[in-house]
């Protein structure tokens, strides 16, 4: 599960940005307690502010940070990185551009997540295809400050002591700058803790709704486990719950004579993917093709919902709200804070435009968070419970979020020049 994700140095984030999935204490936030994991971590984090604020970078931070753990070591050659085209592809490690000195530093993530009972911290420099620095901490739940597991710069500090025993400093430190040493041990060692880091990195799920990306993640998906039929229900009973007039779907396998197009696609096959509406009892089928933008998009989610809350994965979505009714974009949420839904313990982070959802019934105050441009154009990060009233107390859990953020009373709302400007922010 993930407790905090920073990043510096990313984009338009000039300064250290931290989304903490810690929830405050009960003192401090008193709503909805028994929608916590763990008693103590949020299952839904809301980012709300004006479009070029910030919020889809915060995202892209997150899955950028998971490509250089997972992927740029496969691509990278002596610090290149081509396409499938032949051309040289440009790196997405794309620091601060309005600071000459961000230009030629390294950008920073770090994540601090909870697997197998225990909390690690891990982080790296990262300077175009190059690591520059790599760590890992550990602590025990129980503990007060984090261990050292290994670090990574000029020279390696192992401390491990189960690492230790397959890799020597040494050998740790002739590993390719494009590649992390948490891939490095995982890939030829496959020892604990590392494995179980590593796969949280692989599971971890994002969703951007630009482009074709969310059909081609639907279509790999049921593509791939076509002939689950306890995922198929599971499916067909959240399209229930969600509302939608799809009673079933079915995927075909068409021969050369049923061929038509727009396919579904995979290495061996062609296949059609409908949708089933009873009218009467009777079944009528739809291409899913022409089903409505809404109505794609659920089943697009459903399957992501599906992984998230049954394994306790993340899923992080840009624009959440676009094309949803927002009464069903309550609902997902409910998911997530409905303990008998999550029974996983997954996470929902998304960004959102919405305000009939920004409201206590929905959330805790510090799962509502804002991201906004400062004077020097950087976003800057903040949640509900950083803001304080008037009288210096934090804002009130029966207050009109929506209206007080369209009032600006949050700084980040799209309709004041100086968005940033708000006096009532705490440092």
């Amino acid at each position: 599960m993930l407790v905090q994700f920073s990043v510096e140095n990313f984009r338009s984030i000039k300064d250290k940005a931290t989304l903490d999935m810690r929830a405050l204490d009960g003192r401090t936030i008193k709503e909805h307690r028994d929608s916590l994991i763990d008693k103590h971590l949020l299952p839904v984090a809301a980012i709300y502010g004006p479009n070029g604020g910030g919020k889809t970078t915060l995202l892209h931070a997150f899955n950028t940070m998971k490509w250089v753990v997972t992927r740029m070591w496969m691509l990278g050659v002596d610090g290149a990185m081509f396409a499938p085209n032949g051309f040289l592809q440009e790196s997405p490690i794309i620091p601060f551009a309005f600071d000459k000195e961000c230009k030629n530093k390294a950008t920073k993530f770090e994540i601090v997540i909870e697997v197998n009972n225990g909390q690690y911290k891990y982080g790296m420099d990262v300077s175009h295809y190059v690591i520059e620095k790599e760590y890992l901490y550990k602590k025990n739940n129980n503990d007060s400050e984090f261990e050292c597991v290994f670090e990574r710069g000029k020279n390696v500090s192992i401390q491990c002591d189960d690492i230790k025993g397959v890799i020597t400093e040494r050998m740790a430190e002739k590993v390719a700058s494009n590649m992390p040493m948490l891939i490095f041990i995982n890939q030829f060692y496959n020892v604990s803790p590392i494995k179980d880091i590593v796969h949280w990195m692989q599971s971890s799920m994002f969703i951007d709704y630009n482009g074709d990306g969310q059909e081609r993640l639907l279509q790999e998906y049921i593509l791939q486990n076509d002939k689950d039929k306890k995922l198929k229900a599971n499916i067909v009973e959240m399209l229930q719950i969600f509302g939608s007039k799809v009673s079933d779907y079915e995927i075909k396998e068409l021969n050369k004579q049923e061929i038509k197009t727009p396919l579904w696609v995979d290495t061996q096959r062609q296949v059609s993917f409908e949708t089933i509406h009873t009218i009467s009892g009777t079944n009528h089928r739809l291409p899913f093709q022409m089903e409505s933008m809404g109505t794609r998009k659920i089943i697009g989610l459903i399957p992501w919902l599906h992984i998230s809350l049954q394994k306790g994965t993340p899923l992080f979505v840009d624009e959440l709200d676009s094309k949803l009714h927002p009464k069903l974009l309550e609902q997902i949420i409910r998911l997530y804070t409905n303990p008998q839904t999550n029974t996983g313990g997954g996470q929902l982070i998304f960004t959102s435009h919405d305000m009939t959802t920004m409201k206590s019934e929905n959330f805790r105050r510090d799962e509502i968070y804002f991201m906004c441009l400062s004077e020097e154009q950087d976003s800057e990060l903040y949640s509900l419970v950083e803001i304080k009233e008037p009288d210096g107390k934090t804002t009130r859990k029966d207050g009109n979020f929506a209206k007080r953020y369209l009032e600006g009373r949050y700084g980040a709302d799209p309709y004041f020049e100086t968005i940033c400007g708000w006096g009532g922010k705490s440092e």
